[in-house]
């Protein structure tokens, strides 16, 4: 039988310092803020978006919902978006001339300058995201594109992404970021270690490849179509999966030093699944994390991570 991996707890160790960061943040004058785009009304989006604003509100952060009809067009989204943007993305050192003026008349006083801070803070984005799936009408790649590199908490945007494979990424994407502080509760020595990623998506597959590559881990890149990937499980230390196909991973694909991190969800008749027969796999592997309860919990703290590091 393999330990559990509980992702509610180690997001609570990464909560408790992020409300410390925010408390420490509003002292002077700054409120991070989260913006989520929504388009629709689809089921499970409403569910991560509102697990989004219940941990923001916990830690502090402000936060925002911009939801959007499905009908929505390609051009009016990417539109709504950019205003969004220009309406309230300025930071600090954004101001327009006549706030700098008054910003600088309000020196001579450290209180006026303090309130004068927060006042132009106040209207500024620390974090926005593009919630997903969209809808198959709208282009996914626009539409992420249109959010502004500088606070893409998600690291969607094709410039962050570039970043990110060149190893000069500001912060990491949340669901890669998840599985990081994973393994690093675990205590994992990454150098040299076989892992298998199942699933080639922006989202996990193809971030947490390249993170891992980096820290000189042995990648096997793999999907469902892949003909030997029970062989490759077999053979690596450990197994991560991004793919959204109901217990992908069966019991005769880990053996009993497999560490085996379930990113993957999809919802079946109102119910969630993740890509890991954790029932069975759980009795076999050293480690697995469940779904709900594993990868997701840890995403979100992340994700308000990034929010509050990208508003100091």
């Amino acid at each position: 039988m393999s330990k559990l991996i509980n992702g509610k707890l180690i997001a609570e160790k990464i909560e408790k310092g992020l409300a410390k960061k925010t408390a420490k943040l509003k002292k002077q004058g700054i409120t991070p803020k989260l913006v989520v785009v929504l388009v629709g009304n689809d089921k499970p989006s409403l569910k991560y978006v509102e697990k989004k604003r219940l941990l923001a509100k916990k830690i502090g952060v402000d936060f925002e919902l911009k939801k959007f009809k499905k009908n929505i067009t390609t051009a009016e989204l990417k539109a709504e978006i950019q205003k969004i943007q220009k309406d309230k993305s300025r930071t600090f050192q954004q101001a327009t001339k006549t706030e700098l003026k008054n910003f600088s008349n309000a020196l001579s006083s450290p209180r006026q300058t303090m309130r004068y801070s927060k006042k132009v803070r106040d209207k500024s984005i620390s974090g926005m995201i593009v919630q997903l799936p969209l809808p198959e009408t709208i282009d996914k790649k626009i539409i992420l594109d249109a959010v502004n590199p500088n606070i893409d908490v998600d690291c969607l945007n094709s410039s962050n992404q570039n970043k990110l494979a060149q190893g000069k990424a500001v912060f990491l994407p949340p669901t890669p970021a998840a599985i990081m502080e994973i393994l690093k509760y675990l205590k994992v020595k990454l150098k040299n270690k076989k892992i298998a990623v199942i699933g080639k998506g922006i989202l996990v597959g193809k971030p947490v490849a390249e993170i891992l590559n980096k820290k000189g881990c042995q990648i096997k890149i793999c999907d469902s179509k892949t003909p030997d990937i029970k062989e490759i499980c077999l053979d690596s230390d450990i197994i991560i999966v991004g793919v959204g196909k109901k217990h992908l991973i069966t019991k005769d694909m880990v053996h009993k030093k497999s560490i085996v991190i379930d990113a993957g969800t999809v919802v079946i008749n109102k119910k969630m699944y993740g890509g890991v027969d954790y029932k069975n796999v759980s009795k076999i592997a050293k480690y697995t994390t469940p779904v709900p309860g594993g990868v997701g919990p840890i995403t979100v703290a992340c994700l308000l991570k990034n929010t509050i590091e990208n508003a100091q």
